[in-house]
Formats: structure tokens, sequence, C-alpha cells
């Protein structure tokens, strides 16, 4: 037996006719993927370790490869150059009922390739392998050395695939910093490959979950799936999310909304991390001060939030809210800038206390702030609420405006009786004030509309193009749902209509001089 033991067991047989495939390149030192379960990676690691402390130098595979000639059912030759990483990843061009007989043709510096304690034949033997668990290759070299190899297969969804491989100091565990990186995407025919040197980093709030969030920034600026030129990426886990689509549906809510200057684009990718698969992520633009982005130079992105962590912070006088200085950072903050800002809020929040609404349109982007407010109704989110994740920033010598919108993986759009967002943050000092009421009324009477017509066509389309991919990710992450995909998509459709309708009836009860 191998030294995975019956988790793993491969067996060994004869010839048979295996589907199309072709192979992701490999381009560098292999180790664990950022997330996997808890045994998994445990004996993952081991494997690992043991290659680590067993290889002999130079590596032993130096070709390995699927024939047509070897295997009937395959349209053309498909060769892995894999000489130096512990996972092959293996990109499947089509659909592939897994498990399957696969029909390897190698040859090695050196030693004897084995699966399962069984003796493998190039161009003859066959591994049964499957989605859910990697086959193991142990390639047994002379004084006792060995060279252990996983074959894990990508299923084919019709999405992009990006590859990241970092190196093997991160063999211990998922990332902790900023770590350098070699990404691949592979287009598959919706955009360009691209490869590029790039640094990736864990999102800390998400350190929790099983499938992690993380950041990721490129050496060059770059059109990443078709978006505009950046070098800051998010890549988005949502693994709390059974749709995978609530960011895409409030982002999009947000733009319909038509007051909010600038919302995250984002793109689905199949997502493989040191040959693992990870399923399908959510890739986004970072918030960050931009030309394509935030355009203000000059200007502040500030954060309110649970977590007081950024180096440049502060507590308004009256409030005490966490205020986050995002932007600028570093040494291009001062005390002096952190003074100004703390200074403009306090002056607002004067206003707030005096609830003078006139004087708060002066100082804030009431629009924005107003559509803000919505979208984080029209959804239930609880960003409000629990002062998580939201965002807004100060254009140099000009007023604070509310957004960009960010973090709706959960919880929203879930819970019917969650309130207006009358009731929270700024919203709360001046709910009862005429003015902000007829506001209300006049950019709810414009979103509506707009909602109505656009969005349940939007969830359908993006639904299309990610089912297969979610599909696949469920059977990688072993995700125990009470509801199918499709079903779940349907939920959240029908939530955003009885939320839309409970939302008109409250805005039109909306009475000067009553808070809600």
């Amino acid at each position: 037996m191998d030294f995975l033991g019956q988790k793993h067991c491969v067996m060994v047989r004869r010839k048979a006719t295996i589907a199309i495939l072709s192979i992701l390149p490999v381009l560098a030192a292999g180790c664990i993927p950022l997330s996997v379960s808890d045994d998994w990676k445990e004996q993952r690691r081991d494997v690992i370790d043991r290659q680590m402390a067993e290889a002999s130098s130079p590596i032993s595979l130096n070709y390995f490869a699927f024939l047509k000639e070897n295997n009937p059912g395959l349209e053309e030759d498909i060769v892995c150059n894999c000489l130096s990483t512990t996972t092959l990843p293996f990109l499947l061009t089509g659909q592939l009922d897994m498990p399957c007989m696969l029909v390897p043709t190698f040859s090695l510096e050196y030693g004897t390739m084995f699966c399962n304690g069984e003796k493998v034949v190039s161009g003859e033997s066959e591994i049964y392998c499957s989605f859910n668990q990697d086959a193991l290759i142990r390639i047994e070299g002379t004084a006792g050395k060995n060279e252990y190899h996983f074959l894990s297969f990508v299923p084919y969804s019709g999405l992009p695939v990006i590859e990241i491989v970092y190196g093997r100091n991160n063999a211990d565990g998922p990332l902790k910093d900023w770590t350098d990186a070699v990404m691949s995407v592979h287009g598959m025919g919706s955009c360009p490959d691209v490869r590029d040197s790039i640094r990736i980093d864990n999102l800390q709030f998400m350190e929790s979950s099983p499938k992690r969030s993380f950041r990721m920034e490129t050496r060059d600026e770059m059109p990443l799936l078709g978006m505009d030129r950046s070098s800051s990426w998010c890549f988005l886990a949502n693994y709390g999310d059974r749709t995978q689509l609530r960011n895409s549906v409030a982002f999009e809510i947000g733009r319909l909304a038509g007051g909010l200057e600038w919302t995250p684009s984002s793109e689905y990718a199949n997502v493989v991390v040191n040959g693992q698969y990870q399923g399908v992520y959510q890739i986004a633009e970072q918030i960050s001060v931009g030309d394509r982005r935030l355009d203000i130079a000059g200007g502040y992105i500030l954060k309110l939030d649970s977590r007081y962590d950024e180096v440049w912070r502060f507590h308004p006088r009256m409030t005490r809210w966490n205020v986050n200085i995002v932007s600028p950072t570093g040494d291009d903050c001062s005390y002096e800038k952190l003074l100004y800002v703390k200074s403009y809020w306090e002056d607002m929040e004067s206003c707030l206390a005096n609830a003078d609404y006139e004087s708060l349109c002066s100082v804030m982007d009431m629009e924005s702030f107003i559509d803000y407010g919505l979208v984080q109704s029209l959804t239930a989110s609880e960003n409000l609420s629990k002062q998580k994740s939201v965002f807004c920033y100060k254009k140099r010598d000009g007023k604070l405006y509310a957004g960009p919108l960010w973090d709706f993986e959960q919880p929203s759009f879930s819970n019917d009786s969650f309130q207006l967002f009358t009731g929270f943050l700024w919203y709360g000092y001046m709910s009862a004030d005429a003015g902000f009421q007829a506001d209300v009324k006049r950019r709810w009477n414009i979103l509506k509309p707009a909602v109505e017509a656009e969005i349940y066509g939007y969830i359908d389309s993006l639904a299309c193009i990610i089912s297969s991919a979610v599909t696949n990710g469920d059977r990688i992450w072993n995700t125990d749902e009470d509801m199918e995909f499709d079903a779940s998509v349907s939920h959240l459709k029908a939530f955003i209509k009885r939320r839309i309708e409970w939302m008109d009836n409250e805005i039109k009860a909306l009475t000067p001089g009553t808070a809600l």
C-alpha cells in the first residue's frame, strides 16, 4: 500500500478508452493549496514533507503525456512539462464523466513508477482517477529515495482558468503575508492568455473559512479577464454564498442606482493553486485610487468596520465609530492628513447632531449616500447595522461620498424582516427630516423600475455561466447544502421581488417628523 493508504487508493489496470484531456503547465515547485479539508491538507503536507526529505536530485520525472496512440478516445497528444512540481494539474477541455481510466506515457531519469504498490508501465498501465481524490504516484529511486506526484484534474466548465504557483517556503500552511508567486491565465477562448509575476496575500477576515479569499498584485498592470487594466485584484471565495452571486448582484444594483460614482467590476474563473483545483472564484477589482478605479487623486478612502486595524485611523469625538483610512497609506499619509480628515468628519457629525439636513448636503454627497443606503436595504445586508465594510471617500477639496459597495457574501439576501437603512449610522440622524425623506423617495423611484427591469435577467445570465463551475466546486469542497444551485438562484430572485414590494410600502409611508 502506498504512503497515503486506503483513502488515496489508486488502481492500476490495462488500457481502456479515455476522454479528451489537456494539461495545465506547471511553473514552479509545488506545495499545499491555499486551503483544503483538514485531513486532506494534513496528508498532502505529509507527502510534501516526505518528498522534500527523500527526493533525489535531479527530479526523476522528466516527461509525462497522454498519447492518442494509447488512448483511442483522445483527439491529440497531450504533453506535460512537469519537472519540478509535486501536484500535476490536468485541465479538461470538455465534459468528462469521472472516475475514469488514464493511460500515461512517461520517461524517468531513474527509478520505477508505482501506484498503490503496483508498478506502472509507460504506455500500458492505466491509473484510476477521479475529481474527488487526486491520484498519487510514487517514483522509487535509489538508496530508498522516493519522489511523489499528485495527478489533479480540473473539470471543464467553460470559465477561464487561473493557475497560481508559489514556492515551498509556504509548505507549512496557508498564506500569512504577501508571497511571491507566478500566475498563468488560460482564457479558454473567452479572454487572452496571460502570464505574470505576482504577489498574493490572504484576506485576514476570511482566515476561518475553509475556502479563503485572497488579494493579488501583478507586476504589470493588465486587463485581467477583460476588466480595466490594473495591478490589484481580490479573489473572492464566496464560500458562505450558495449562489456565488450575491456580491455580483449587489454590485449590479449599485450600478443601476446611478448615484454611486464607481462600483467594482468582477468576473468568474476556476482557480488552481499549486496544482490543486480550488473551485470557482469571483475576481473583483480591488477598491483603490486610480483613473480606472476611484478617480480621487489627493483624496481619502475611508472604511467603517468592526476591525479597527489600519495604521492611520481615528475615533470621531461624537459617534466614536471605527474610521479606518484605507488610502493614502504608509508614508503617503501623515499626522497632518489624519487631523484634516478627522476634523472634516467631526464637522459633518456636528451637522448630524443638529439635524441640519441643508448643511449636511454641503459636506456630504447626499445622492450617493441615499443610493448606497437603498442598495444595502434592498439586499438586506447587515453591513450598516454591524458597521462592516462600509466605505466612503472624500475628494480633494470636495465632499464626502458614499461607497464603493463591498462584501455582500453573507449575511445578505436572506432576512425578510431586516429594517430599512434609515435607522443606521448617518441615516438615523436625518431619517425624520422632510428634505431627506423627499430625496429618498425620489431616488427610490429611479432605482425600483431599473431593478425590476434588469436584475432578474442579469441573475439568470450569470447563473447560466457559472452553474457548471459551482457544481464542480461542490465536489471539491464536499459541500453539504440544503438547497441545489438552481433552487438557490430562484430563492434569490424571489427574495428580491419580496424585498422590493416591502421597501416600496415602507418608503411610501415615510412621514416628515417621524423617524423609522
